[in-house]
């Protein structure tokens, strides 16, 4: 009898008789995702590592291990998991990708990053997180060879960069937390109008006074690139209220402050 609500049961139009592994898997798999659930990621671990030895060939299965391993820092072997679950089957599983992804851009393995969205973005081209990964992995992968690349070669890959998260701000336009991305790769690409446009954006949907550090520093950089050092003190000043006791603020504001009376051009 097919249980379908199981992980390790596969649906092909007709009702499939499972292995006693196959139904240990199912049993081992289905605690592990409870515990993983509550957060007992030792027991999640034990749970769903015995649900890819009853049955190795289940991609679902590898992902969840490395989920529960991933969570207990066990960063290596969460990796070898989802290799593993790649080459088991997985190679056209957009989700394995997506996970792939995200890990190594965590590892600032962002090559193997950029891949990994890449091989995503094939798969389900609409998804909005596979662009934003390809995205972040590829402003990663630029900051990382900026001093190691050919001039063409870096502008290449931050115009991608580029291209990415248009994309997935145009698949999903309320994912406003990628608009400060986009303004770092725009100033990478010496296009500062660009960023202080996509800076003031992301500004319009916080009430006046409530802007983030970030949103203040990352403003103000693009303001002193543009050489409107009086405004870029402004953002400076406040972002000094947020944080009083930020030697790196509190350095920058008098920098800026210093360019405003000297007026260097």
């Amino acid at each position: 009898m097919c249980i379908l609500l199981s992980p390790g049961c596969r649906w092909a139009g007709t009702l499939k008789t499972l292995t006693p592994s196959q139904l240990l898997s199912s049993e081992s798999s289905q605690k592990g995702l409870a515990a993983l659930e509550r957060e007992d990621f030792e027991e999640a671990e034990k749970k769903l590592g015995e649900a890819v030895l009853f049955n190795k060939k289940d991609i679902t299965h590898r992902r969840n291990y490395a989920e529960a391993l991933w969570r207990r820092e066990k960063y290596a072997e969460a990796l070898k998991q989802l290799d593993a679950a790649v080459k088991h089957g997985g190679a056209n599983d957009a989700l394995l990708h997506v996970s792939l992804a995200e890990k190594n851009l965590f590892l600032e393995q962002s090559s193997t990053a950029f891949y990994h969205a890449g091989q995503a973005i094939r798969l389900s081209p609409n998804d909005a997180q596979s662009w934003a990964l390809r995205g972040k992995a590829g402003l990663q992968f630029a900051r990382q060879q900026q001093h190691g690349w050919s001039a063409q070669r870096y502008a290449e890959v931050l115009q991608q960069v580029k291209i990415d998260y248009y994309k997935a701000l145009t698949l999903t336009p309320d994912k406003r937390d990628l608009l400060p991305e986009l303004a770092s790769a725009q100033m990478l690409c010496g296009e500062p109008e660009h960023a202080l446009a996509t800076w003031q954006k992301y500004q319009a949907g916080f009430p006046p006074g409530t802007e983030p550090v970030e949103l203040l520093c990352g403003k103000a950089e693009t303001l002193v690139a543009l050489r409107r050092f009086d405004e870029a003190q402004v953002c400076l000043a406040e972002a000094q209220k947020l944080a009083p006791h930020h030697p790196e603020i509190t350095r920058r504001h008098s920098e800026v402050a210093d360019l405003a009376r000297k007026r260097v051009f």
